[in-house]
């Protein structure tokens, strides 16, 4: 344990009264005085990342340090706690090993993403998905993404991060390709005769630090990729 690591109380975002506090994201929010700490420890311009350990059960996850707050807890987005194991009922304090990650992470190449329903048929499910990674510093093989859909009228679909290259855990800001596998449950008879949609984007994924992107997905490949999808659902209606 270095003099920078520390053990302190952990709680969701939700307890902060912070009108800037995004639940969809992998921001999380340390005390004033370890922010203060940690600042020379990363260069100028680029995502303060930590580590954050479960102590009872091993389990963890790189996170973005967003900002700071005066209290002396870390606070989580619950999809973070729960991925680490953090139970809501227990009515004692709930502890996290947190240290300064400072290695550095190679920049995504490919994502690839599993729907676990078929229900995607429905939606612009890679529009969502985009939108939604734009809140991410980092993704990390094995994560499960839950996103309600407004054309299914907010049914939240849940997906989940099957590989990530280069390396198991990548830095988003870039060109990303976006790699929509079969859904669990497979491809409803109905959607097979309908022209296939390639399942594979080149999207850009530009992390809320700041960073601004470069790389610009063409309109015409999106405007294709949503003309497939509406005739998808058109398919289904006359069905």
């Amino acid at each position: 344990m270095s003099s920078h690591d520390r053990i302190i109380p952990v709680q969701p975002l939700t307890f902060l009264d912070q009108e800037a506090v995004i639940e969809a994201g992998d921001e999380i929010i340390i005390p004033e005085s370890m922010m203060n700490q940690w600042m020379d420890l990363f260069v100028p311009g680029i995502s303060m990342l930590a580590r954050l350990t479960n102590l009872e059960n091993d389990m963890s996850r790189i996170v973005c340090i967003g900002s700071s707050d005066k209290s002396d807890k870390v606070y989580v987005p619950t999809w973070i706690m729960q991925h680490l194991g953090y139970t809501f009922e227990s009515v004692e304090e709930q502890l996290v090993y947190i240290s300064p990650f400072t290695e550095e992470i190679p920049a995504a190449t490919t994502i690839s993403l599993r729907p676990m329903d078929n229900a995607i048929y429905h939606s612009d499910l890679v529009g969502a998905i985009e939108k939604y990674l734009d809140r991410f510093h980092v993704m990390e093989a094995g994560t499960t993404i839950c996103l309600p859909l407004e054309e299914l009228g907010g049914f939240e679909i849940c997906t989940v991060v099957e590989s990530v290259e280069p390396y198991g855990i990548v830095r988003l800001g870039g060109e990303v390709h976006l790699e929509m596998l079969e859904p669990v449950g497979g491809i409803p008879e109905h959607e097979q005769v309908v022209e296939p949609v390639a399942e594979e984007e080149v999207i850009p994924v530009s992390a809320v630090s700041g960073q601004v992107n470069q790389v610009i997905t063409t309109e015409d490949h999106r405007a294709k990729m949503r003309e497939a999808w509406a005739k998808r659902s058109v398919n289904i209606n006359n069905t």
